[in-house]
Order: structure tokens, then sequence, then C-alpha cells
């Protein structure tokens, strides 16, 4: 299995707000939220881990620090020329790294999870696994709606189908089905979205492969994506 990281994106709230460097990089308690969220994968440490970074962050020392205090040993840097459109696109540019048929774990970069929630039994007998948490209220999130039998039936993006919204985190058996559903919803997901999202990549090939849930406990986990969402966590982890 590999481990896809993606972290190119500009994090606009966070400049907005007055912030000069990435948000992986603000400090929470003495650690970063780099190191909050990918302590989130302790029970993957094991596997190689590839970070998709850009080269405006200058970030290569940072994430060699970081994997050091986490005790990540098998990584990789790749450093991207530009912004990208969407986490889907960040994962794509690694397509030269990954054997398609390998199993495939990408993770964002702005949420806390506590590792007793996300263990590799967790990720196994299914073609792909969306992490969930319940929620009722809002419709920012990416949602999930099963069947009878807890099957994945339909992945929206900002529509609330139903109360089981993503964590960010999307589970792959195979490389190759990520792949190749970019590539071919990748334009209508940008006109759609104006952002490449991955959750709906799932719709390419729910009704043909098995795609499941893995529920978190709404409290297991902490969005780390707003400055308020920060500020939230800052408080709780005191």
């Amino acid at each position: 299995m590999k481990v896809l990281i993606t972290m190119a994106g500009r994090g606009q709230r966070f400049l907005n707000k007055g912030f000069t460097i990435p948000k992986y990089m603000i400090n929470v308690q003495n650690k970063s939220l780099f190191y909050w969220s990918i302590s989130s994968l302790k029970d993957f440490f094991e596997y190689e881990f590839i970070f998709m970074a850009v080269k405006e962050h200058n970030c290569v020392n940072f994430i060699k620090r970081q994997c050091e205090l986490l005790g990540i040993d098998n990584y990789k840097i790749i450093e991207l020329n530009s912004f990208t459109c969407g986490q889907a696109e960040t994962a794509y540019n690694a397509k030269n790294y990954i054997n398609v048929d390998e199993q495939v774990m990408i993770y964002n970069i702005d949420t806390f999870v506590d590792p007793n929630s996300l263990k590799k039994i967790h990720f196994k007998n299914n073609d792909g696994i969306i992490p969930v948490f319940e929620t009722f209220s809002g419709d920012n999130w990416s949602y999930v709606k099963l069947n009878s039998f807890g099957r994945v039936v339909e992945v929206a993006e900002k529509k609330k189908i139903s109360n089981y919204a993503s964590i960010g985190l999307y589970y792959f058996r195979k490389w190759d089905y990520f792949l190749n559903s970019y590539e071919r919803n990748k334009t209508s997901i940008l006109q759609q979205y104006k952002e490449i999202y991955i959750a709906p990549l799932y719709n390419e090939f729910i009704q043909k492969l098995n795609v499941g849930i893995h529920e978190i406990p709404k409290g297991n986990i902490i969005p780390l994506g707003t400055p308020e969402e920060v500020e939230v966590f800052e408080n709780l982890v005191q």
C-alpha cells in the first residue's frame, strides 16, 4: 500500500486571515498541524508515504523533520511546480510513482482523527472505502449514500444526500481505479464544482465494484481546514 498525502493547496482561508505560512506548518501545543494530521495514520507508518507538496512552500526540510518526529522512515516528497485544482489533481500527479495494481490511501492534511479509529483492519475486503462520520447539519462536506446492505450507492460533493460525511480520506484497492475515473471525470467535476474533488470519482465504479464505509465516532474527528476549526482544536488540546 501507498499512503498519498495531498498538500498542494493554497490554504486561501488562512491567507485571508493573515497567516503567512502554509496551514500545515501552524503550531498547536508545540506540534504542527502536519504532525497532528499525519499522526492520525499511525497504524499505517509501515507503508511508504508520498507527500505531494508545492515548490513555492519550500517545505522539504520541514517534512523531513516532521517525519523524523513521527517515526516515518519510508517516504517520498514530490514537489509540484504550481498549485492544483483540488485534492484529486494533486493525487493524480503521483501517477508515475505508484503501480496501477497497488492499494492506495489518499489523505488530506487538515483533519485530525483519533489513531485508534483508523486501523489497517478497517480497509479490508473492499474495492474502495470511504471513512465517514455522522452529521445532521450543514452541507459543506462530501456525502455518502448507502443501500440497505451498507454499500455505497452514491457520493456527492456539497450536497447532503445522507448524514454520512467523508473525513477526507479515500481508499482504493487498485490505484488504477482512481486513475481511470479521474481521467474520465476530471473535466465534468471541475466544471460542476470549480475544483476537482476525489469523492465524486467513486460514482464511476460503485455499480460494479464493492465500495463501503468505515464509520468513525464524531467525537474522534476534528477538522482543521479553517482558522475557526484550528481555534476550536487549540481549546480542546490545552
